[in-house]
């Protein structure tokens, strides 16, 4: 048989803070001891705030163009296009999300603390 301690992750990991969180927060759901544990691993809170609002911001930023950028590819809606003899180039949309990315690192980020 093997020992359980073994497979437990040391507590000055991430999910380390998470097992012990879960132990004595049973009320709490997944997603409250992982935002739970978030603000306990970082033991700063203004900084795992600016952290976690940046990364929410980027996820539901480009988590939202992604699969407009796909389906434009496709040409299903070529139709409905305002400018539809101005069809971007791959370069030029790679262009475009550099620039989307240096921007909100050099203006978003710094507002954000």
């Amino acid at each position: 048989q093997r020992n359980s301690t073994l497979l437990a992750a040391p507590p000055d990991t991430y999910w380390g803070q998470f097992e012990e969180i879960s132990k004595y927060n049973t009320h709490l759901n997944l997603i409250e001891r992982l935002w739970t544990t978030w603000y306990a691993w970082m033991q700063n809170d203004v900084l795992a705030t600016g952290i976690m609002s940046f990364l929410m911001h980027e996820i539901v930023y480009f988590g939202r163009s992604l699969p407009w950028i796909f389906i434009d590819s496709l040409g299903l809606l070529k139709n409905y296009k305002i400018q539809d003899n101005k069809i971007p180039s791959l370069q030029e949309q790679w262009n475009c999300a550099r620039f989307v990315l240096l921007s909100h690192f050099t203006v978003e980020l710094p507002q954000i603390w």
